[in-house]
């Protein structure tokens, strides 16, 4: 079995699309000129939609937020034009740190609805009263 599999993969085509993110860095550049000309996220993520790059206006937002994040803090630190690979390094650093941020968050928060072992669980006093 194990060379019957290895020969079906070394047939099979990859799959090389570019990951979202990396399509909106590459036209950031457009992205940005025809936000500055007064189209709404939704009508940029329309037309990306168009070009085959689905992606909902508010992670677009987001995204093109990393982005200029991500073109600020590396001009700031390097001498000449920031490569699209550098800005991909960049944001998929603050994506990283945010899903971390996130889980981090959830930890905390299930941390504090756990009750006591065997004991009565939490309740809060009703509104106005005193402790």
């Amino acid at each position: 079995m194990s060379e019957r599999l290895e020969v079906r993969a070394l047939a099979k085509p990859k799959n090389k699309t570019k990951p979202t993110i990396s399509k909106i860095i590459e036209a950031r550049a457009v992205l940005s000129k025809q936000r500055m000309q007064g189209h709404s996220w939704a009508d940029l993520a329309d037309l990306l939609s168009q070009e085959g790059v689905h992606i909902a206006e508010g992670t677009l937002r987001n995204y093109m937020g990393m982005i200029g994040t991500a073109v600020d803090a590396l001009s700031a630190t390097s001498q000449g034009e920031v490569s699209d690979e550098q800005i991909h390094r960049n944001v998929s650093a603050q994506m990283t740190k945010a899903a971390r941020d996130r889980a981090a968050k959830k930890r905390a928060a299930s941390k504090l609805r756990m009750p006591i072992p065997g004991g009565q669980p939490f309740m809060l006093p009703p509104s106005g009263d005193k402790f």
